[in-house]
């Protein structure tokens, strides 16, 4: 008995010392969460860079702890939303210095922002993007920058007032927005690709500061009537481009180059002036359908391809002594429109006759006239590619050369009808490569044509005699000299009255035979009575 009492005594003291060993253990485990749980609730509290937080059914992130800021990065998709100027975490207050990127992305059932963060700086990318049914929103002073399609697609958006103190405007700000009028202030200097592109409810843009818009940064503005940018130096391609109500433009002198489509399909663009341009691109002013006239700048070197391509009203062209470079089809599709295209006398590089474009030595003709009747010069040996497309008024073509030029792709394409041609070299049959639409009928010229000249009553014609034969194409001066007691009643050309200057007439561009006849009748002067003093010849 004594043997068992001392073995039970040795196994409770083992079990005392274990459950003092297992409770010292459990207290550790605890208090070590229990710190751990104090340091995570100061390090909550305190927050760091990053951190997000839920204030008033919207989500903030940390951006700066000492300063205490943060940047909203989620709304609330609901109609009326009101942004704070301080969010809370706690019993930390933060300034909302930023809307984030897509913040509000798509969200449908947003009407009316009203931002009371008076320290916000900046309006993230596609913030308010997709907002369809947005109609309102203030931009506090404070903000500096809009960034990138921040207000995309907002449709309902019909006004927005932008502060003086921002300073950068996005690429696509407010493309496809409802804006119908817009002022952008001295401090930003340059829009961006396509910062207003389809705005087609913008009706006004006043924009006196900014001295560079960037690529398609007002395209497909169609109600887009007036613009003032009296400081502008620099436009980017296709900047205008289908702006079809945009009645005028004029440019400052430092705006050196047009771009490619600046201004083409502006449908109502019914004035343009640009002094100081040196180059204008391709499709520049293309199917400007009002533009009545154009003044070409004396500094000018380039003409784009097609730049002036479908502007039907312009009736003349004037192409400065500087220009060294003239696109393709510069003045196309001339039915009514390009009646005579003038060079300057002093341009090395181009020239002129009857309103039709050559190269310096007139050797290539590079733009056809819309005349009925078109003289195409001797010295011409080719016709460049399109050069008279779509000149609808053209009746007949008359070559002076002994010999065919070759032509150019569809050089004599003017539309579904016939030409007459009249040529002293033979038909060259020129087919579908040249002329698709158009039938070109060739008849042989000669050499010499006669023209007769019949004997007359009571007067006579200059030159004497019976016949003269003139070159095909050549001009014959005639003069009708009445006998003494008559005057001319009537010169004419194959039957035909003309008017006679000084009893006085050159038949010009003779292609043919032609007869000359005149009708001399009586003076008619009175014979004075005898004795009328008027009759008294003092000597």
């Amino acid at each position: 008995m004594q043997g068992g009492e001392i073995t039970f005594t040795t196994k409770s003291r083992n079990r005392g010392r274990i459950s003092a060993i297992a409770a010292t253990a459990a207290f550790a485990v605890v208090l070590s969460a229990v710190l751990l749980f104090a340091v995570m609730d100061y390090e909550t509290s305190e927050g760091a860079i990053g951190d997000e937080f839920t204030w008033d059914g919207m989500v903030y992130t940390i951006t700066d702890e000492t300063n205490k800021t943060v940047t909203l990065t989620k709304g609330a998709d609901i109609k009326s939303v009101s942004l704070p100027h301080i969010a809370k975490k706690g019993s930390d207050e933060y300034r909302v210095t930023a809307i984030g990127e897509k913040a509000f992305f798509d969200m449908k059932n947003v009407e009316k922002v009203t931002i009371h963060a008076h320290s916000l700086e900046v309006i993230g990318k596609e913030a308010f993007r997709g907002c369809s049914a947005l109609n309102m929103i203030n931009i506090p002073t404070s903000v500096t920058a809009i960034e990138y399609a921040a207000f995309g697609s907002c449709s309902a958006l019909v006004s927005i007032e932008l502060q003086p103190a921002i300073i950068t405007i996005g690429k696509e700000a407010f493309r496809d927005s409802g804006i119908t009028g817009i002022v952008i202030h001295e401090n930003v200097k340059t829009l961006e690709y396509r910062t207003f592109f389809n705005c087609t409810s913008l009706k006004s843009v006043d924009m006196p500061s900014v001295t560079q818009v960037k690529e398609g940064a007002f395209y497909l503005c169609t109600s887009l009537k007036t613009v003032n940018m009296p400081a502008i130096s620099s436009l980017g391609t296709g900047a205008f481009g289908f702006c079809e109500s945009l009645e005028s433009i004029a440019l400052p002198d430092a705006v050196k180059i047009i771009e490619d489509d600046t201004f083409g399909k502006c449908k109502k663009l019914a004035s343009a002036t640009f002094p100081g341009v040196t180059s204008i691109g391709a499709r520049a002013f293309k199917d400007c359908l009002s533009l009545t006239a154009i003044e070409l700048p004396s500094g000018l070197t380039t003409i784009g391809k097609e730049a002036f391509r479908g502007c039907t009203p312009i009736a003349s062209v004037y192409i400065p002594s500087k220009v060294s470079n003239i696109g393709d089809s510069a003045f196309f599709d001339c039915s009514g429109s390009v009646a005579s295209v003038e060079v300057s006398a002093d341009n090395a590089n181009y020239s002129s006759v009857d309103g039709m474009l050559f190269d310096k030595g007139k050797t290539k003709l590079i733009q056809g006239c819309n005349a009925g009747e078109v003289k195409i010069p001797s010295t011409v040996t080719a016709f460049k590619e399109w050069a008279f497309y779509e000149c609808r008024s053209v009746k007949t073509l008359f070559f002076l050369g002994d010999s065919s030029p070759v032509f150019g792709e569809q050089s004599l394409n003017m539309g579904d009808r016939t030409i007459d041609a009249y040529a002293k070299f033979d038909d060259p049959k020129p087919g579908d490569f040249v002329c698709s639409e158009t039938k070109v009928t060739f008849f042989k010229l000669k050499d010499k044509y006669n023209v007769t000249i019949a004997a007359m009553p009571n007067g006579k014609i200059k030159p004497t005699g019976a016949t003269h034969q003139v070159d095909t194409g050549g001009d014959l001066l005639i003069e009708a000299v009445p006998d003494k007691g008559y005057k001319l009643k009537s010169l004419s050309l194959d039957g035909n009255p003309v008017v006679t200057v000084g009893n006085k007439y050159t038949i010009t561009f003779v292609v043919s035979d032609v007869q000359v006849t005149a009708e001399f009748e009586p003076d008619g002067s009175p014979t004075p009575p005898p004795g009328d003093s008027s009759a008294l010849i003092i000597a």
